[in-house]
């Protein structure tokens, strides 16, 4: 992997819908070139796939990030992300009910795990959706690539914004 490999994957970390030809103009590469190195970094399974982040709030959950050492893994359906590092450790996005649900969360995991090597909790506080929200977030999941139309489509609404 070289220097424009890592590139790709630095700004696709900062944006996972940032466009082919923006990454060209950012890298300063041609389009076709960007296209032949994202299909390679996809094929060698450097990347694995996409994901959408909602934010937990959003349906009435609190989140933090939990890292431990790579000793041992755990499975819980607690865990939203899972970064499994080659290196070091691997770090868990995590969700509860309340803040208290997030502590008991930490010392389950630590019992399995051993102490966490990094907790972040970001100040967060309950995002009030609106009523078509939940649909849209429940699309999104299912294919975090779908353009506006497939969006809408699926929906049953139109894509211009009211």
């Amino acid at each position: 992997m070289d220097d424009i490999d890592k590139g790709i994957i630095f700004y696709l970390l900062k944006d996972g819908r940032v466009s082919q030809n923006k990454l060209a103009k950012l890298l300063n590469i041609s389009s076709p070139s960007i296209n032949v190195r994202f299909r390679r970094l996809i094929e060698e399974g450097v990347i694995r796939g996409f994901k959408l982040f909602v934010n937990p709030n959003a349906y009435g959950k609190y989140f933090m990030y939990l890292a431990f050492q790579n000793l041992r893994d755990i499975e819980d359906d607690r865990i939203f992300i899972k970064f499994r590092c080659l290196e070091n450790f691997n770090v868990y996005g995590v969700e509860a009910e309340s803040s208290s649900g997030l502590d008991a969360l930490v010392r389950d995991f630590s019992l399995a795990l051993g102490p966490p090597v990094m907790k972040y909790a970001p100040t967060q506080g309950l995002i009030a959706a609106k009523k078509n929200v939940a649909r849209l977030l429940s699309f999104l999941s299912e294919y975090p690539g779908a353009d506006v139309g497939e969006i809408a489509l699926k929906l049953k609404t139109t894509s211009q914004k009211k």
